[in-house]
């Protein structure tokens, strides 16, 4: 006997998530179902509004899920806004400061070559 997928995961889906399916189904084209949303709903003693509530609620999250869930690839990066490369260019400037102060000044020949691969950076 084959083993599940996941060992939480059940064998068989709820009545709930059946008739939810069936829900979504609907929505997208009734006449691949054979009986109303409403009958399959009452034969399993769920109240249809109950049905109708969670379809409005969770068909975007699943939609959205099932995007990121079917592309290909790597996600993309997020490129950092303006203002977070400021900070961060004044956080470095800042780190340079702090070293060539504890240098001595931009005199000798290795504190120029430290700003110099500073700048670089």
């Amino acid at each position: 006997m084959p083993l599940p997928s996941s060992p939480t995961a059940p064998s068989r889906p709820s009545p709930l998530l059946a008739v939810f399916a069936a829900a979504v189904v609907s929505a997208f084209d009734p006449t691949w179902l054979s009986r109303p949303v409403s009958e399959l709903a009452k034969e399993v003693e769920i109240r249809a509004d109950r049905v109708s509530r969670l379809k409005k609620k969770l068909l975007g999250p699943l939609t959205n899920l099932l995007r990121r869930a079917s592309t290909r690839g790597r996600k993309k990066r997020r490129k950092s806004s303006k203002i977070n490369l400021r900070l961060l260019r004044a956080e470095a400037l800042l780190e340079v400061f702090r070293e060539v102060s504890r240098i001595g000044g931009t005199t000798k020949r290795r504190t120029q070559d430290f700003l110099v691969a500073a700048r670089d950076r």
